[in-house]
């Protein structure tokens, strides 16, 4: 309670809470201002509350149990999360109030972007908060991007038109099946002759339709 705060406007906050403050800077759950004040008569923003409870999370029992972690691998659709890790895929479903978090803002599910890496909050393995840790990079020919293990290839005239991944776990007997309609102007990276069932794989595109074959 007799420490001394780094902050500018110390002498603010409420001497009964000094002791408070000094444990939340020690664990990292908060930090102040970018002008070293701390503010404690300001009203905490939404943003900054979800800031602060994602915090605290990591630092609750069974964390790893209670959260989810990867990258977007299609836009969310019936409010199913398809997100991927390792080569691993997982479907999460969002509760219809969950709270997404994106570049400094509150968004809506459908603005969730394939690529962007997340952290997502489970209670009884349901989605309830998504924060973006990392946006998708930007490029103008690529909107998705997803990873798994070819499944299936419709042919047309010599040329590839249709292709299923399948994002489940490897190993597991129930296949994640995604399928894309494929540009006529796709391009293969790596060995074509390798494009068998089950082969590692990666497909880009735009407008869920896939320009990019990326063989594993």
């Amino acid at each position: 309670m007799n420490t001394k705060l780094p902050f500018k406007d110390a002498k603010n906050i409420p001497a009964g809470s000094v002791g408070y403050v000094a444990v939340a800077l020690e664990k990292g759950l908060i930090d102040g201002f970018e002008d070293n004040t701390f503010r404690p008569n300001q009203p905490v923003t939404r943003a900054q509350l979800a800031a602060l409870l994602d915090r605290t999370g990591e630092q609750l029992p069974d964390y790893d149990k209670n959260t989810a972690v990867g990258t977007v691998a299609v836009p969310v659709a019936g409010n199913v999360l398809t997100i991927t890790k390792d080569g691993a895929s997982r479907q999460i479903l969002l509760d219809p109030n969950a709270f997404v978090f994106r570049n400094g803002a509150r968004v809506s599910f459908s603005a969730l972007q394939p690529g962007d890496e997340v952290q997502v909050k489970l209670f009884n393995d349901i989605g309830v908060y998504v924060e973006v840790t990392k946006l998708a990079p930007t490029n103008p020919n690529v909107d998705f991007s997803l990873s798994g293990r070819l499944y299936s290839l419709e042919w047309n005239n010599g040329k590839i038109t249709k292709i299923g991944v399948n994002t489940a776990a490897s190993g597991s007997s129930t296949p994640v099946l995604t399928y894309y309609n494929v540009d006529p102007n796709y391009s293969i990276v790596g060995n074509a002759a390798q494009l068998v069932y089950d082969r590692n794989i990666e497909v880009q595109g735009k407008n869920q339709v896939v320009t990019k074959i990326i063989v594993k």
